[in-house]
C-alpha cells in the first residue's frame, strides 16, 4: 500500500531475469562522459521522474509482463523496475529521445542527464533544448532536481 491506500504490485523478476536474452545495447563509458566536460563551468543535473515508467512497453513485451495476484491478472504497460534489460532500454530510449544533444550539450546516463556549458548563458541556452526535447517526448524530470 502506498502512503494514499492506493495498491503499487512489485514484482520479483529474478527467475524470469534468467529466461531473458540480456540486451547489449551500450551504456556510456563514464570516463569517457567525464572527459567530455573539459571547459565546462557550469553545469545541472536532471533526473528522470521514476525512470523506468516512463517508457512504454510494447504489446507483445506486456503479455511476456503479465503476472498474476489474488486481485486478478495484471501486465505491466511501461518498462518495470528489476528487469534485466531495463537499464539498457532506457538508455536507448534517453539516447533516441536526447540523441541530437547527446555528448556536445549534455550527458546521459540512463535516467540521469547533465547539462554542461562554459558560461551561465551557454548554460541557460542549452537548457532550454533540453526541456523542449523533453517536452517533444514527453520526458520528465524531477522538480526538485532541476
Amino acid at each position: 500500500m502506498t502512503a494514499d491506500g492506493s495498491k503499487r504490485y512489485v514484482l520479483d523478476l529474478r527467475r524470469f531475469n534468467k529466461h531473458v536474452v540480456k540486451n547489449t545495447y551500450p551504456r556510456p563509458i563514464p570516463q569517457e562522459q567525464f572527459d567530455r566536460l573539459h571547459g565546462a563551468k557550469w553545469f545541472i543535473s536532471l533526473d528522470a521522474i521514476q525512470g523506468f515508467l516512463q517508457r512504454m512497453l510494447d504489446a507483445k513485451s506486456r503479455l511476456k509482463m503479465a503476472f498474476t495476484t489474488p486481485d486478478g491478472k495484471f501486465c505491466m504497460n511501461r518498462l518495470p523496475f528489476g528487469f534485466i534489460n531495463s537499464p539498457e532500454e532506457f538508455q536507448n530510449m534517453m539516447d533516441d529521445i536526447l540523441g541530437v544533444l547527446r555528448n556536445t550539450i549534455v550527458l546521459v546516463y540512463i535516467d540521469d542527464v547533465l547539462v554542461y556549458a562554459g558560461t551561465f548563458e551557454e548554460l541557460l541556452r542549452r537548457f532550454i533544448l533540453v526541456l523542449q526535447r523533453a517536452q517533444q517526448f514527453g520526458l520528465m524530470f524531477k522538480l526538485k532536481k532541476c
